[in-house]
């Protein structure tokens, strides 16, 4: 199963998150969202659509972001992933996710002091 393949199964089965994610990892990034639209050449509004969870992105979109950001499209993905089964496994997986996820946002907090 090529890469391409597992990350399509990943989104048919659905994501949560990613918008959030999207969201922190551009302000870690210094970037504001008007830059990243103009950089990427995608519209600012559909931008703020998925950063907000009205929208997902495709996996051309994630791949833009991945490069843009320099990390690999696993990388934010990891933060967006739909856990559907209660194992104690997930239930670690999610926990962590929510505190890096309330970490990067009290970074995110720091920056605009």
């Amino acid at each position: 199963m090529t890469y391409l393949t597992r990350v399509s199964v990943f989104f048919h089965k659905g994501v949560e998150m990613i918008g959030e994610a999207l969201r922190l990892i551009r302000v870690l990034n210094d970037k504001k969202l008007i830059d990243v639209s103009n950089d990427l050449n995608i519209s600012s509004g559909y931008l703020s659509e998925l950063e907000k969870d009205k929208k997902k992105p495709s996996l051309d979109t994630i791949e833009k972001l991945a490069s843009y950001y320099e990390c690999k499209p696993s990388a934010i993905l990891l933060f967006s992933e739909k856990l559907e089964d209660d194992s104690l496994k997930s239930k670690i997986k999610t926990s962590i996710q929510k505190k890096l996820l309330a970490f990067m946002d009290i970074v995110e907090q720091g920056k605009n002091v």
